[in-house]
């Protein structure tokens, strides 16, 4: 099976669309990957806990991995013990870091507005979490410079973007410690 872009960037030429193919391309998603079951114990746990972080990070409520909604689920051709399924996220123009004029969060989500934060991963340990999120801070100036560098947008949207995410970043220290945020509303499973 190949993997496609989101039926919203298939068959335009956009920057969006070509950065799309460019990502997966060159991490090589496209060869070798099938359609996994929905069946949570065989996901890859780490992959998933990061998911959930990368959309809490960038304020992204309308994902889910029941349905697929706003997701792909595939693994790799060949199934081992290590080769576990995993998902890949898409259709981020609901997402806080995106804030489009027209984002009016579902009255059914808990916030009032779409620039606030929803945590929507599955319950691990306080050790899990701060693991994971070592990474995300091991990545922080990478994922500023992609911002920086991206020529598609506009001086004023990469601002905006960057201190959406240093909101993110912010969660680290403090009283309301973002491991605390988790663990308080992770889903158990």
């Amino acid at each position: 099976m190949i993997l496609r872009p989101p039926r919203s960037t298939q068959g335009r030429s956009s920057a969006a669309s070509d950065v799309y193919k460019r990502q997966y391309l060159n991490n090589g998603l496209y060869k070798g990957t099938v359609k996994a079951p929905l069946v949570p114990s065989v996901y890859a746990a780490y992959k998933m806990d990061k998911l959930a972080i990368f959309n809490f990070m960038i304020g992204n409520y309308d994902w889910g991995i029941p349905g697929e909604h706003n997701v792909k689920i595939f693994r790799p051709g060949t199934f081992s013990a290590n080769n576990k399924p995993i998902a890949i996220p898409y259709d981020f123009d609901w997402t806080g870091i995106v804030n489009p004029s027209y984002g009016i969060p579902a009255d059914n989500v808990g916030i009032t507005n779409i620039r606030q934060r929803i945590f929507a991963g599955i319950c691990r340990s306080r050790e899990v979490y701060t693991r994971d999120l070592e990474e995300f801070s091991r990545k922080k100036e990478e994922l500023y410079r992609v911002i920086n560098e991206f020529p598609y947008l506009s001086q004023s949207s990469k601002k905006d973007m960057i201190a959406y995410i240093e909101g993110f970043y912010d969660l680290f220290q403090g009283r309301n410690n973002i491991v605390d945020i988790f663990l308080r509303n992770c889903k158990k499973l």
